[in-house]
């Protein structure tokens, strides 16, 4: 073969090679992954849920709980992150209490905000946003994702082999 069609095509390979690489793997199976518990708790006299903020997928269930707190506290969905009151629609732990264990499992996907009632105007807050492990989010739902690499790998060969300065001896 002839020296500028060897480099154009070594120059092929090592694209596609580069291409394959940068191609995400296949999502895992729908349906297949499993429920998790997240806790929140408050501790002593610390008027903070920790963590404040969680990421969860749907499905999963956040355990609030707190033992003997020097103060009463409660957990309910609020309406925004800057809201200091009940919704008066989502969940609610019931009113405040130095003990307190509740659950809540969400099955949908969004970002769900919530407060300790008495304590809300000092920044007791909290979101938990909700996301489908399911929901195919991946470079391959895109149609021609793994094609585009393999065109520009061709067009780069061919670019390259065109350039190539000829010998007397090639022609």
């Amino acid at each position: 073969m002839k020296k500028p069609i060897l480099t154009a095509l070594a120059l092929c390979a090592l694209l596609l090679t580069v291409a394959s690489l940068a191609t995400p793997a296949t999502a895992q199976e729908e349906g297949t992954t499993q429920p998790t518990t997240h806790e929140v708790t408050v501790t002593g006299s610390d008027a903070v849920f920790t963590p404040a903020d969680l990421s969860i997928n749907k499905g999963d269930t956040v355990y609030f709980h707190w033992s003997n707190t020097s103060m009463d506290h409660n957990v309910a969905q609020s309406s925004s992150a800057e809201a200091n009151e009940y919704d008066g629609q989502g969940w609610r732990s019931g009113d405040a209490s130095a003990t307190v264990d509740f659950n809540v499992t969400f099955d949908n996907v969004g970002t769900f905000f919530y407060i300790c009632e008495p304590h809300a105007a000092a920044g007791m807050k909290g979101s938990i946003k909700v996301f489908d492990p399911d929901a195919s989010t991946s470079a391959e739902s895109t149609p021609g994702f793994t094609f585009l690499p393999v065109i520009a790998a061709a067009v780069a060969a061919g670019i390259v082999a065109s350039r190539a300065p000829r010998r007397q001896d090639d022609k």
